[in-house]
């Protein structure tokens, strides 16, 4: 069995539809780079928006952006942008927000965030020193990183420095 395609989306297209999406395609080979995609299990409903059922949390990390697509009406229902960089791994939480690991943004360190929907505010964050083979040295990994939530835990994969830990919850403030 080969497979078939169900469905093409071009986010392209409808990044350019946006003004305030479309001056951040700066990459002419890679535009976007979608680096992580997450169907929406089970509805959402936030002040001003309901994700549904089936609908997609992207990560475009070349436009540093994060957004809903509903599948149904073929379109970006929510989206935000820049208060991250080069991230990768959003994963939606209990509390009406999502987590994503921020590569670069703190310039010489990594983070984790937690981003409100509603708002599109930094919640809270994770950045600092940890153990690496017996030294301190702060997290970072410029390029990839992946985030598991279970329970109350968080589960990085720092790429670049060959480890894995684990966050409580309550360590993002």
């Amino acid at each position: 069995n080969n497979g078939k395609i169900i469905k093409k989306i071009n986010l392209f297209e409808k990044i350019i539809e946006l003004p305030e999406l479309n001056d951040l395609v700066i990459d002419c080979i890679d535009p976007l780079h979608i680096n992580d995609v997450r169907v929406i299990n089970k509805p959402i409903h936030l002040d001003n928006y309901i994700f549904n059922q089936g609908d997609l949390l992207v990560s475009l990390r070349n436009i540093n952006t994060v957004l809903i697509y509903d599948t149904i009406k073929d379109k970006i229902k929510w989206f935000t942008c820049c208060k991250f960089f080069m991230q990768h791994s959003p994963r939606i939480t209990p509390n009406d927000s999502f987590l994503v690991f921020d590569n670069l943004g703190g310039n010489y360190y990594s983070r984790i965030l937690e981003i409100d929907f509603n708002t599109s505010k930094i919640n809270g964050a994770f950045f600092g020193k940890i153990n690496n083979f017996g030294s301190m040295e702060f997290f970072y990994t410029d390029s990839r990183g992946h985030l598991d939530v279970f329970e109350n835990n968080i589960l990085v994969s720092s790429t670049n420095q060959n480890i894995v830990f684990n966050l409580t919850c309550s360590e993002l403030n």
